[in-house]
């Protein structure tokens, strides 16, 4: 039995679900116009024609509404004959009308009827035709009338009530008089009447109507209750006609898409996947029935029939695609037309496809050109087989092949259980592509029949590839090389996971990926060409070769750096590493644990002594690392990146430092049985003012990272030094419109950084290590020039030795996502001799640790070694061989030599060379000569070696002494003995030693470091002389040979001294001699003699316009550029030459301009000489008072000259101007950007201003002068 309570819920609950059905009755009942039915009628006539039965809206008939103010629910059948009030339902048989008596029971209120339309045309209604009859079944003997008021409403929701409270005319509501109507009969007796004998047909077009689809219209009658006397009024026989937009009766549309499916594909007893058209309809009479051909099945869904009804929603269907697929029921073509139909229109879709044999295996050239999501069942035969080419070694997808072409298979279960060479067939699965890479996936179903044996690869070339995707092939004699020029010709460099090489051969270029599930990572490229394996995939529209493993690519071997057969114990290791965001919770790898322990693992496998770490991201961290690594101290840098203050703490006065998200700082670990540490600090500090720092000065050294100096004893092997570690983190590359900024920042840092080492630290030994954020060889940021932001260390090469460029000479990489090696060791020169040759490389962490890129860092350690025994004290023994005869100037050098070995071991003479510098005056050639040397003279070499570029002051050469091996080996402690050497021009010309780097004048062997030593190339002792800034600079010597000046002749003896230190291109010499040649007559000029050669020298008259004090024209004359080179410290010699008129009249030589008394050779101004067009030395004459100007030129009063043009880093102009007038200059590039300006006010006399290009790119300038009116514009070229 069931409890109270429950049937009780029971009750309840079914009282619910009949009301849910009523609401459900109300909302979706109601009556609808359609393109097929534009006029809706009702009779009425099935309302009840006995009892009261309950009257529910919208449902007892739909669309029909009867609702009272007062009490009752029902409806009453009857005749008239009753005054009790209810709504009834009127008539005397099966014709019956809707209406209503209220005065015999107050308690029922006012009456309303309605009936409720929508719009379901699809169109707007804008007028309704209703027709009605109004008729009077009960008279009540009332002599008034009584009228029943007709009015309407629209609405876009749905209208569920009539509003019997509303009144008459409801609000919202709209009264139309022409449709009320009132009885007919009044007075006498009261009693039941006929209505059908008294009616009224109401007929009124109701328009202006907007009734838009979807949108609902309430027509509605008000009866109310007429106290005491209310007749019985009804409405019957309703008929509604809609006037739709545009008129008349809107034409039905059916459309579909595609017209056609073809190409449908399967195998007997399995279904086709299916295809699709979409079909939609507009204005439709009837729903669509849609029929598939024999053969075919439909379906909106996931069950497929024959045919389908689609029913209409507004006289419309919506876009709704159709699934069509072949029932698979028996072989053969199927085809025909799916058939789609709405009353008097349709449309047929072709349809075509096969049904294939179940036991047909389909090729894998057909299954690669289906469709993507093709399953392999829709394939002849529903499966495709081959020969597997790669099983699990890509840890991705497997490869099988067959005589037609090859696919990859993306499936777990499929590669781990085949092999290489094993036939298979694949059943199940499904066609697409990964990035363009053709493939099956999906539910992969397979059969393997075993092995076959592997397949022969196909011989191509790279510019086949493209034609043989998915299949193996081999490329024969090809190379393997980095995707950035590099410096070597045949670089051999590590193969890193998951990255991309070029692959070369004599056809072209393609690109080969490594894959990091292959056992090729941590392997070299082959170094000489090789036949390279593999199968070929696609990324997008790259064409890859994907070998399998190093048996694949020949000579491939496993990398280890060279220099390993010194053990550990004797040599000072060195590593850095960018350990990824180590510490950082919202950056690099999730799990921080599992980084630490990696890294552990990866700093003890490299034994390092000293090791600089970058990124490091929390105090805590570089504890953590120290707690896994027994012997090892460390410390961090107390500044870090993107902190305000760059300084910890921020505020001194603050004892905790509060640091900013996201830091970073470079940190140092080192074994303490080999390093002591002595101290440390910042290299920099924050400036208020960084002249011409590309941002904001916050921003400078990586926003606050300065490079932090270490300084050590480290002992290894019993050999003892002070080194200076310097770990870096420089400013990052930046992509996009920031690029070129972030390059100038780290430019200018760098600058900074090289500057304060030189400046500080010239003699020490000294260690650069970190992540440089840049290449040693060329920039990798992303912008048009390819130099390097390390340029001041890689130009320095007597100074700083980049140990890892050899890395980036061969193409490796330390940012496992790029190409390049940003992460670098550099020593000074001191520390240059003891690197151990081949010992730079880099870590191999991904071989050992899972998933290395995403677990432990985007970066591999660099490694470096360095035999500090091999830091040679070879120093050289001077004495001055012809100082005793008292004379620096003569024809020859006598350097008398000894080498002294101060070191700890032997040193090979072979490995040896000396050079001694000095400046070659009246350069023609230089003979040198060996007089005597205790070694042997035939043990002894010597060579001369000019440097002009770069510059150097006291030098622009040196001669070079070598050794042969036979010689042997420098003993510790021992001398070489005296070397006994005379160095002269070859055509005796006078030296001078005074200004030569190397001279000395001590007459007995010292030691100077003025003769520099190396060791297999290395500086080991001494010091080279200094860069010097480029200098262009000449002289004008000459000699009047003519006593009497006023003579036919002018007769001129003369030089031009080159007292730079540039070698000047004689095709780019001119000089000018400035006179008056008084007269019209024509001139001539003659060569009496040059030591150049007479015919090397021409010479030609030009006329000054304006005319000069002192000059209407000059020769102007010009050396043959086959003569060669003008070289620093030497001299034209002598060039004698006349001028006369062709009538040989006298000249007037006082008056001439560059005219100079008889005199032996000295100084003379006033001959001008020009260097590629531009006045390098000596002062033009000014231009003449009341001088007319036939030309724009402007008068002469300002003068300007640069001193060196090429210039350096740093150059000089010289200017004269008028005194007072202040003198304005400004240097712009090319886009007229100004680069610097000055301002000197001018003494009327020759000044010198000095400007500072540092910071500047190479390329063409222009400095412009002004002083008053007057202007000069030169232009500047900084190589």
């Amino acid at each position: 039995m069931l409890h109270p309570l429950l049937r009780h819920f029971i009750k309840d609950f079914l009282v619910l679900i009949l009301l849910l059905f009523a609401v459900q009755a109300n909302s979706f009942a109601q009556v609808s116009f359609t393109v097929g039915n534009l006029t809706r009628t009702e009779n009425l006539d099935a309302l009840p024609a006995s009892g009261s039965p309950v009257f529910t809206q919208n449902s007892t008939i739909p669309g029909l509404y009867g609702e009272r103010t007062g009490t009752g629910t029902t409806i009453v059948a009857g005749t008239g004959s009753s005054n009790a009030g209810a709504m009834n339902s009127f008539g005397t048989s099966a014709d019956r009308a809707l209406g209503s008596v209220g005065s015999g029971n107050a308690a029922a209120g006012n009456f309303t009827y309605g009936y409720r339309l929508k719009n379901e045309t699809g169109t707007t209604i804008t007028a309704l035709t209703v027709n009605y009859n109004g008729e009077q079944w009960r008279n009540s003997a009332a002599v008034d009338l009584q009228v029943v008021q007709f009015s309407y409403l629209i609405s876009t929701s749905a209208i569920e009530t009539t509003s019997p409270a509303g009144g008459a005319v409801p609000t919202n509501y709209t009264a139309v008089p022409e449709l009320n109507f009132s009885n007919s009969v009044s007075g006498g007796t009261a009693g039941a009447i006929d209505g059908n004998a008294n009616r009224q047909t109401k007929s009124f077009t109701i328009s202006g109507l907007s009734i838009t689809p979807g949108s609902e219209i309430m027509l509605r009658w008000y009866d109310p209750d007429h106290a005491g006397s209310d007749h019985g009024l009804a409405i019957d026989d309703l008929s509604i006609t809609a006037t739709i937009e545009g008129g008349g009766t809107p034409t039905p549309v059916l459309s579909v898409n595609p017209p056609t499916l073809s190409g449908f594909t399967t195998s007997e007893g399995t279904a086709s996947t299916p295809k699709s058209y979409t079909i939609s309809g507009t204005n439709l009479t009837a729903d669509v029935l849609i029929t598939a051909p024999a053969g075919f099945e439909i379906s909106t869904g996931s069950t497929y029939t024959s045919s389908l009804t689609l029913p209409l929603s507004n006289s419309s269907v919506a876009a709704t695609p159709i699934n069509v697929r072949l029932t698979g029921a028996a072989q053969g073509t199927p085809g025909g037309t799916v058939t789609n139909v709405s009353g008097s229109v349709s449309f047929d879709i072709t349809v075509s496809g096969t049904v294939y044999d179940p036991n047909t295996i389909a090729s894998i050239a057909l299954a690669r050109s289906q469709p993507v999501n093709t399953p392999i069942s829709a394939l002849p035969g529903g499966k495709i087989a081959g020969r597997v080419t790669v099983s699990n070694q890509f840890n991705d997808v497997a490869y099988i092949q067959d005589p037609t072409g090859g696919i990859a298979i993306f499936n777990a279960a499929f590669r781990s259980s085949i092999q290489i060479g094993d036939s298979v067939q694949i059943t199940g699965g499904t066609l697409g592509a990964f990035n363009s890479n053709k493939q099956v996936s999906g539910a992969v179903t397979f059969t393997s029949f075993g092995s076959q044996g592997p397949l022969a690869p196909r011989v191509v070339t790279t510019t086949q590839l493209p034609d043989f995707e998915g299949q193996l092939v081999t490329v024969n004699a090809a190379v393997i090389r980095p995707n950035t020029t590099v410096a070597s010709s045949n670089p051999v460099f590590v193969l890193t996971p998951d990255a991309n090489f070029r692959l070369q051969d004599g056809s072209g270029t393609q690109e080969v990926r490594i894959n990091r599930g292959t056992n090729i990572p941590g392997n070299t490229n082959p170094a000489n060409p090789a036949a390279i394996t593999g199968v070929v995939g696609r990324f997008n529209t790259v064409t890859q070769l994907l070998p399998r493993s190093t048996q694949d690519i020949p000579g491939s071997v496993p990398y280890a750096p060279t220099g390993g057969t010194i053990a550990r114990s004797q040599t000072l290791d060195v590593a850095t590493w960018n350990i990824e965001w180590l510490g950082s919770t919202g950056n690099g790898p999730t799990n921080e644990a599992q980084q630490v322990t990696n890294a552990i693992s990866v700093l003890n496998s490299l034994q390092s002594d000293i090791i600089v770490l970058e990124e490091i991201s929390s105090d805590n961290a570089i504890a953590s690392l120290l707690a896994g690594m027994p012997g090892y101290q460390g410390n961090c840098s107390p500044f870090v990146s993107n902190n305000p203050g760059h300084e910890i703490p921020a505020n001194p006065a603050t004892p905790t430092a509060t640091l900013p998200a996201n830091t970073q700082r470079v940190c140092i670990l080192y074994k303490s049985d080999v390093a002591t540490l002595i101290s440390q600090k910042p290299l920099m500090e924050k400036v208020e003012n960084l002249t011409g720092y590309p941002t904001a000065v916050d921003n400078f050294w990586a926003s606050g990272r300065y490079p932090y100096l270490w300084k050590f004893n480290v002992t290894v092997a019993g050999v003892s030094k002070q080194v200076n570690v310097i770990g870096l983190h420089a400013k990052a590359n930046e992509g996009g419109a920031n690029a070129l900024v972030a390059y100038n920042r780290r430019k200018y840092d760098i600058q900074v950084l090289y500057d304060t080492l030189k400046a500080q630290y010239p003699n020490d030994l000294l260690i650069l290590a970190g992540d440089f954020n840049d290449d040693l060889d060329r920039t990798v940021a992303d912008i048009a020039t390819t130099e390097t932001t390390y340029k001041p260390f890689t130009d320095d090469a007597a100074g700083f030795t980049g140990v890892t460029q050899v890395l980036s000479d061969n193409g490796f990489r330390t940012y496992l996502t790029e190409d390049n090696v940003i992460d670098h060791i550099m020593v000074s020169n001191e520390l240059a001799p003891a690197y151990l040759a081949g010992s730079a490389g880099v870590g191999t962490p991904y071989l050992t640790i899972p998933d290395y890129g995403n677990t432990t860092s985007d970066h591999v350690p660099v490694v470096a070694r360095f035999d500090l025994s091999q830091l040679t004290l070879v120093k050289v023994q001077y004495q001055n061989g012809d100082n005793g005869n008292g004379q620096a100037t003569n024809n020859q050098i006598k350097p008398y030599l000894k080498l002294v070995n101060e070191g700890t071991t032997a040193v090979p003479y072979s490995e040896l060379t000396v050079r001694y510098w000095f400046t070659a005056e009246n350069y023609a050639g230089i003979n040198t000569f060996i007089d005597y040397a205790q070694l042997g003279n035939n043990k002894v070499k010597m060579t001369y070696v000019r440097q002009d570029t770069p510059a150097r002051n006291g030098a622009n050469g040196y001669v070079e002494y070598g050794f042969d091996p036979s010689a042997g080996s420098l003993a510790v402690g021992g001398t070489s003995g005296p070397i006994q050497t005379r160095i002269a021009n070859k055509d005796w010309a006078d030296l001078s030693e005074t200004d030569d780097y190397s001279y000395r004048t001590n007459t007995s062997y010292a030691l100077t470091d003025r003769i520099t030593v190396y060791r297999n190339g290395t500086l080991v002792w001494g010091e080279e002389p200094p860069i010097a800034p480029a200098l262009v600079k000449l002289k004008v010597l000459s000699e009047n040979k003519n006593n009497r000046p006023n003579s036919n002749s002018i007769s001129t003896f003369l030089k031009v001294n080159n007292e730079g230190n540039v070698p000047l291109a004689y095709g780019d010499l001119t000089v000018r001699y400035w006179f008056t040649p008084e007269g019209t007559a024509s001139l001539n000029y003659f060569i009496d003699y040059a030591k150049l050669g007479n015919a090397n020298v021409t010479g030609q008259f030009v006329p000054v316009d304006p005319v000069r004090t002192g000059a209407e024209t000059y020769l102007e004359l010009k050396v043959n550029p086959a003569v060669g080179t003008l070289y620093p410290l030497s001299n034209t010699g002598n060039i004698q030459y006349r001028i006369s008129k062709a009538n040989w009249s006298n000249f007037v030589e006082t008056d001439d301009y560059s005219y100079k008394a008889a005199a032996p050779f000295s100084e003379n101004d006033r001959i001008t000489v020009y260097y590629q067009g531009n006045l390098v030395y000596g002062i033009e004459p000014a231009v003449a008072s009341g001088a007319r100007l036939s030309t724009s030129e402007t008068s002469e009063g300002l003068h300007v000259r640069v001193l060196s043009n090429p210039v350096s880093d740093i150059f000089d102009v010289e200017f004269s101007a008028p005194a007072g007038e202040e003198v304005r200059f400004q240097l712009t590039d090319l886009q007229g950007r100004t680069v610097l300006q000055h301002a000197m006010p001018a003494t009327g006399q020759w000044q010198r201003q000095t400007m500072t290009v540092r910071h500047q790119a190479a390329g063409l300038y222009l400095l412009r002068a002004q002083a008053g009116q007057q202007s000069r514009l030169i232009k500047i070229v900084k190589p």
